[in-house]
């Protein structure tokens, strides 16, 4: 899986993984480097002081790095709690490790929230395909310790040597795959290659959108194509696109999945990407829901076309219960909470058939089921030898025999119901009035107990 991974993210050379890490050595050395270690002359503190840090010293980066490194660390102690893998020591340090040295590496956009979710999923199937082959190397999630960067595996030798699905270098592989995925040192407005780091950037200006409010605008435009019905109940409702979409887009859906389920996204998006496309197609102009569809490229939608329509198969899943809902918590409490999909690769299917603009509604939004027919009217419909009317013996008699027994069965327990219900209304009441007269006094007046019984 991340052989495929590497090859659509562009994460290193074809056959020249060797470069990649030794790449991710040396910026780690450099940037998690104790100014002590530098020291030549121990008399001179002057220009190197930690008493009296500037911010373009030695001191003064290290201080910084520290800052980072402790918020990295308090997301990953609460990292998908509960898994035992996350949780290992050696798991915890290169994870703290490869976020610090991306954070450090791209400073205007630097560390954020749900970051640490992102580099888990890709370090754990980098470590799950590498125990895969090289059996004999790092037990990722059974060790004390990540291994070392001065340990053999990492001098030049090791480096060359090692083999392509390397169990010690899941760090350096997870960073360059993470960083690709990312995107950060690209802002050349092309759709049609992945940037994660677009739905974690501040807007550019005073007035401006940022990345992710831009991708939720275009996910409301698909859906208006789609399902303008769905659209505009959201907009009755009052539902904003950010108020949802934030969680979905920001750790590439999920957080919404079961990890198996999460994974068969991610390869549906990952190989969409084609990391020597260039182009700048597809770009937003404007503010307006028109402007949002004029710049959809339905032609040719690339990854982050992709994620967008991965968002409308997902909308369009819960439609019947969206549309059911008239209140704007209930409604919003779905969406942020949304419901176990059994075949994903449907949904996946949806998504690409969306993001091409080539949508058949009668096939992609659900019907509403018809309402079953009640006792009463089951009965009449059904003549004496149990068959419906119109309807051939054999297995149809049977099956609408079943139905007609069944139907039957729902309205008998519905009466049973109401029966149970009435009575306990009429022992309610009665109790009540017991209580109320027993909190009267003889003379007609209450208690002052301040208990209103009959209420």
């Amino acid at each position: 899986r991340t052989e495929r991974w590497a090859a659509s993210l562009g994460a290193w050379r074809p056959g020249d993984v060797a470069a990649a890490r030794r790449l991710y050595r040396d910026i780690r050395r450099a940037r998690t480097e104790d100014p002590r270690s530098r020291a030549t002359a121990p008399a001179d503190v002057s220009s190197d002081n930690p008493l009296q840090a500037t911010e373009d010293s030695g001191w003064g980066e290290y201080f910084r790095t520290a800052e980072v490194r402790d918020t990295i660390a308090l997301d990953l102690e609460r990292l998908h709690p509960g898994d035992e893998f996350y949780s290992a020591p050696d798991v915890q340090q290169a994870l703290l490790n490869l976020l610090l040295v991306w954070s450090l590496e791209n400073p205007r956009l630097g560390y954020r929230q749900g970051m640490h979710e992102l580099a888990s999923l890709v370090f754990s199937q980098r470590a799950k395909d590498a125990a895969s082959r090289d059996t004999g190397g790092h037990r990722w999630g059974h060790s004390p310790a990540a291994p070392s960067m001065d340990a053999t595996a990492d001098d030049e030798a090791g480096l060359t040597s090692a083999p392509e699905l390397s169990a010690s270098h899941v760090e350096h592989d997870a960073y360059a795959m993470f960083a690709a995925l990312m995107g950060a040192d690209r802002d050349d407005g092309c759709r049609r290659r992945i940037r994660m780091a677009s739905f974690f950037e501040d807007p550019p200006g005073k007035g401006a959108k940022s990345g992710v409010q831009t991708t939720c605008d275009r996910v409301y435009a698909r859906l208006e194509k789609i399902d303008p019905t769905l659209r505009r109940h959201l907009d009755e409702v009052g539902i904003e696109p950010q108020l949802f979409l934030l969680r979905w887009l920001r750790v590439l859906f999920s957080r919404e999945f079961h990890l198996h389920d999460a994974m068969v996204i991610w390869d549906a998006v990952i190989a969409t990407n084609d990391p020597n496309d260039d182009d700048e197609a597809g770009a937003l102009v404007g503010d307006e829901p028109s402007s949002a569809m004029s710049g959809i490229d339905y032609a040719n939608p690339g990854a982050m076309g992709f994620i967008e329509s991965f968002a409308v198969a997902m909308l369009l899943f819960v439609r019947s219960d969206v549309l059911a809902l008239d209140d704007f918590g209930s409604c919003l409490r779905r969406l942020q909470k949304f419901p176990p999909c059994e075949d994903v690769a449907a949904l996946v299917e949806r998504a690409r058939t969306a993001s091409f603009g080539k949508v058949d509604a009668d096939e992609w939004i659900p019907k509403p089921h018809p309402a079953p027919p009640s006792s009463a009217a089951a009965r009449r419909d059904v003549d004496c030898d149990g068959q419906q009317p119109g309807h051939a013996g054999g297995l149809g008699s049977r099956a609408n025999d079943f139905l007609a027994k069944a139907a039957g069965a729902g309205g008998a327990a519905r009466d049973r119901a109401s029966a149970l219900i009435d009575r306990a209304k009429v022992r309610a009441a009665d109790v009540m009035g017991k209580l109320k007269s027993d909190g009267d006094d003889p003379r007609g007046e209450a208690t002052g107990s301040g208990v209103r019984y009959d209420v």
